[in-house]
């Protein structure tokens, strides 16, 4: 049966909160667990429980996934040494409709691009064997004629001087972690908008 407004809203917030322990197993960081747990565990339960009521009726995690689909299709590449984390992205970028792989370090995240063009690198700053910086310039660097790489720091350095370096490399934008599920889809369709416009050059 179609849920009433109270229940409703006890429902939603026990779904939140097992979907918050669920994530947590998965250990998931924070920057994309709620997102994450309203996309893939809360609305389709929901939707169970109000399907006899079209009024009442909330999309489906398929349905927020094609809302949030990418208007450009990108080939991301994640560089970052931190394991969980690094997964956790190229999960994000995943359900964010995009292809994404995943880098150990510098050096590999290099191998990897050369290998295969990536349209959108988003990479933390401190990394074995090449960092971020070093990273960066190679890209900038080696760009091929008309294939243009969208460079992202994604680091935990806040300060001003990190910020005016990574950009000074060739950067095209700078995030503070966490990131949020919300936020990293606003920068893909800004990468997206950049890579199209080098793509029709």
């Amino acid at each position: 049966r179609s849920l009433g407004k109270g229940a409703s809203s006890w429902l939603a917030h026990a779904l939140r909160r097992d979907a918050k322990r669920a994530v947590a197993q998965l250990n998931f960081p924070h920057c994309c667990a709620i997102s994450w747990a309203r996309t893939v565990l809360f609305l389709p339960i929901v939707n169970a429980f109000n399907a006899s009521s079209p009024s009442q009726h909330v999309a489906s995690g398929a349905e927020a996934a094609s809302n949030i689909a990418p208007r450009v299709p990108l080939k991301v590449l994640v560089a970052d040494d931190d394991d969980a984390g690094r997964r956790a992205l190229v999960a994000a970028v995943h359900l964010l409709g995009h292809a994404c792989r995943g880098a150990r370090d510098g050096v590999e995240a290099w191998e990897m691009h050369q290998d295969e063009h990536a349209d959108v690198i988003l990479s933390d700053w401190q990394m074995p064997r090449m960092d971020g910086i070093e990273l960066c310039r190679r890209t900038r660097v080696a760009r091929d004629e008309g294939a243009y790489t969208y460079f992202v720091f994604l680091t935990s350095f806040a300060d001003k001087e990190h910020f005016v370096r990574g950009m000074d490399a060739g950067a095209d934008d700078y995030h503070t972690k966490p990131v949020d599920l919300d936020e990293l889809s606003a920068r893909l369709v800004s990468a997206g908008r950049v890579v199209a416009l080098y793509r029709e050059l």
